[in-house]
This record gives C-alpha cells, structure tokens and sequence, in this order.
C-alpha cells in the first residue's frame, strides 16, 4: 500500500482528536492546527529527538488536555 505524506498525516489528525474526542468526559474538544511540518533525521538524532518529544509534557502541562 503506498500513500502520500499529507494523506497519513490527514488521517493520523482525524483519528488522533476523533479517540481523544469521544473518550473526553468535557466539553473541551482536541483540534488539531492547520497545517505540519515534517523533517527527516539520522539514526545518530533519534534518542535525542524522542527525549525532547517526551520532555514537551513537563515543558508545557497548560498544553496538554487534562
């Protein structure tokens, strides 16, 4: 099966805030922002880049749903 990029991410958006949506007991619903960007990066970039995804909670908890 093959796919485009925007496509995956289209439907990674739709169902990402769709689960995240009906599993919310408030009124307060995900959207995601228009648009995304995307970047490759070398093996040697991976752990860092995990590290800084999982640090974005303690970063920004305003940000993150309750």
């Amino acid at each position: 099966m093959s796919f485009t990029i925007s496509s995956f991410v289209r439907h990674a958006k739709s169902e990402s805030s769709r689960r995240v949506n009906v599993a919310r007991k408030d009124a307060q619903r995900l959207q995601w922002s228009r648009g995304y960007y995307i970047s490759s990066l070398s093996r040697d970039h991976v752990h860092a880049t995990r590290s800084y995804i999982a640090r974005q909670v303690q970063r920004h908890p305003e940000l993150v749903p309750a």
